[in-house]
């Protein structure tokens, strides 16, 4: 059976979830919550964004010896404080966690504390969402009974195109997060 575009293009895709236990930083949750993280898959752009954390980085790294040579110190100084001193899959993580992360929501600072202070964890929930963008989205509900045609206009979705995970098609029913 070939490849249904007009009924991918008609569903209503969701963002896989999990939820990650860190039992290890219970110290950071109210005692009546479970010490979990919840994350959610990264959409197209967002899983793009994360491949060029490593270019960014070197382009910031650039113009920090550019503001250098030109007497702009303390501001190179802090851009190469904070882009410079990580290696290059640290700078990927922080961006995972920060798109990926949905509760708690986590910027870029924290993020770096997190992958600073608790690595397992942060790369445990780093994967998890990894996980989830290569699993691709989960078929929503039907959008119609199927009595009135759909509208002439339909949605594509960024997160699953021409660059996705082959496991965007599949057919078997998802697993609960």
């Amino acid at each position: 059976m070939p490849f249904d575009l007009r009924r991918f293009n008609r569903e209503d895709l969701k963002p896989r979830t999990e939820e990650i236990k860190v039992p290890e930083m219970k110290a950071w949750f109210d005692e009546e919550d479970a010490p979990v993280f919840t994350s959610r898959a990264l959409t197209g752009e967002e899983f793009y964004r994360v491949r060029e954390a490593v270019q960014r980085r070197a382009d910031f790294q650039a113009i920090a010896a550019g503001l250098l040579s030109g007497g702009g110190e303390a501001i190179a100084e802090a851009i190469e404080a904070f882009y410079g001193a990580v290696p290059d899959e640290f700078a990927r993580r922080v961006e995972v966690l920060v798109f990926g992360c949905v509760k708690p929501a986590l910027d870029r600072q924290a993020a770096v504390k997190l992958l600073t202070h608790y690595p397992v964890s942060a790369h445990a929930v780093s994967e998890a969402i990894l996980r989830a963008t290569g699993e691709g989205s989960i078929p929503g509900e039907s959008n119609g009974s199927g009595g009135t045609p759909a509208s002439a206009t339909t949605s594509t979705s960024a997160t699953c195109g021409e660059n996705a995970s082959s496991s965007c098609g599949r057919t078997s029913s998802p697993s609960a997060p």
